[in-house]
């Protein structure tokens, strides 16, 4: 079998700097950037078989607070240079939104948080699968458009930037959530499931602090929709990609998301902790591959939470 080979970034930030001005003095352009692209350029002393890059995953957090500018920097800033590096079209990027993806002039909006409230249990967020499933299972209702509305900056982006060579491109299509790509590498079937993890990041708890740890959801509906895409032909290769790893999503959506998950992909590939990893694991939870990418750039600070 011939190999695929795939570069996996995450966690950029853009505008970071605009909301610490201690950033600014630290010119991520001149330092930061032109060593990634040096190291791309340079992939095949690595190794020779990192020569060919068939498709670059970045796993969320292209900006740092969500706003249309940001993303438009990103763009030309960050993976315009990258995709010349790999000698790739757009369509051969994908990306899933990070908790830093939201527009957080929305989140932060009395009026949108008191909306969120209402359909979705109280500040805590949900209590159970059953409250996820009723929010999910209906894309019609104003709760699921509500809880998508934070990535509206992030879904145009997509369809304004990354679809370009995609002949299945559909406008229509929402790339933050349930977000799916089929991609032929070297005669093999590969497919990409792009989720949402931050669906619930962000919100303040009821002591007015974000402490999104092990309170986030996926959601069963979420995971489904993308299992019942790839049933419908052969894949040689299953890769799920999300934002956050399993330990941040609340414990019932993790017993339930995560499990769906690893029994039916072959790698999982994350970001948000900004600490590189490779995890095998072969047995009752699954055959698969997790890894976990550390950082295009690190702000001072815990800009993971």
């Amino acid at each position: 079998m011939t190999g695929i080979t795939w570069l996996h970034l995450s966690d950029w930030h853009e505008g970071a700097e605009e909301h610490n001005p201690e950033l600014a003095q630290f010119d991520r352009l001149k330092v930061v950037l032109p060593k990634l692209i040096e190291d791309i350029q340079n992939r095949h002393q690595i190794s020779p078989d990192l020569s060919q890059v068939d498709f670059i995953v970045f796993s969320g957090d292209v900006t740092f607070s969500g706003e249309e500018k940001q993303y438009d920097n990103a763009y030309e800033k960050f993976f315009k240079p990258i995709l010349e590096a790999t000698n790739l079209t757009e369509d051969k990027l994908f990306i899933v939104p990070g908790n830093h993806d939201l527009n957080r002039n929305i989140v932060n909006d009395p009026d949108y948080s008191l909306v969120l409230k209402q359909p979705f249990g109280d500040a805590d967020g949900f209590k159970n699968n059953e409250d996820v499933n009723k929010a999910l299972m209906d894309k019609d209702k104003e709760r699921f458009k509500n809880l998508l509305k934070p990535f509206l900056n992030f879904k145009e982006f997509v369809n304004k930037h990354l679809q370009k060579n995609d002949p299945s491109y559909d406008p229509s299509y929402d790339p933050s959530y349930a977000y799916f790509r089929k991609l032929e590498v070297n005669s093999q079937k590969v497919a990409l499931l792009g989720i949402n993890s931050a669906l619930m990041a962000g919100r303040e708890n009821l002591q007015k602090k974000v402490d999104d740890y092990g309170k986030l959801i996926v959601g069963e509906p979420q995971i489904e929709e993308l299992i019942a895409i790839t049933k419908g032909e052969k894949f040689d290769i299953k890769i799920a990609v999300l934002h956050h790893p399993f330990e941040w999503l609340a414990e019932f959506d993790r017993n339930r998301s995560g499990v769906k998950l690893r029994d039916n992909c072959n790698f999982i590939l994350c970001g948000h902790q900004h600490s590189p990893d490779f995890v095998q694991t072969n047995g009752i939870k699954g055959n698969y591959v997790m890894i976990p990418a550390g950082a295009s750039y690190e702000q001072i600070g815990r800009a993971h939470v």
